[in-house]
Formats: C-alpha cells, structure tokens, sequence
C-alpha cells in the first residue's frame, strides 16, 4: 500500500462493521496511536487492566495507564 493510501486509511473514521468485531472481542484489546497514546478500546480492556473504564479514556499515554496499575 502507497504512503498515500496508508494515510489517507489512517484518516478515515472506523466503521460499525469495522469495530463490530473489535467490541465483542472476547479478549482486552487497546489500540495506541503513534503517538502511543490510547484511541480507543474494548470493553474487556478494563477487565484486563482491572481499571475502571472511566479511567481509560481516549488521549490518555501508556505512561499515564501503565502508572495506574501499580
């Protein structure tokens, strides 16, 4: 995939059949931008972390996650 392409992807808003699939994981998935910061996650990404889901919001660094776990 050309550069174009990738960044127009990265871009373009998920879809409710593209996160369908990522919501009803079973397992706790977060996403991190390049940034390494959170976009987004599941709803068992609490569940694994054991951290309330208020606490996980969109922006938040991997740093400031993983500093609440201990």
């Amino acid at each position: 995939m050309s550069a174009t392409r990738k960044n127009f992807a990265a871009t373009m808003p998920p879809t409710r059949s593209s996160i369908a699939p990522f919501a009803a994981a079973f397992l706790g998935i977060a996403l991190f931008g390049a940034d390494d910061r959170l976009l987004l996650n599941n709803a068992a990404f609490p569940r694994l972390t054991g951290l309330p889901a208020a606490r996980l919001q969109p922006g938040l660094s991997l740093t400031e996650i993983a500093a609440q776990l201990v």
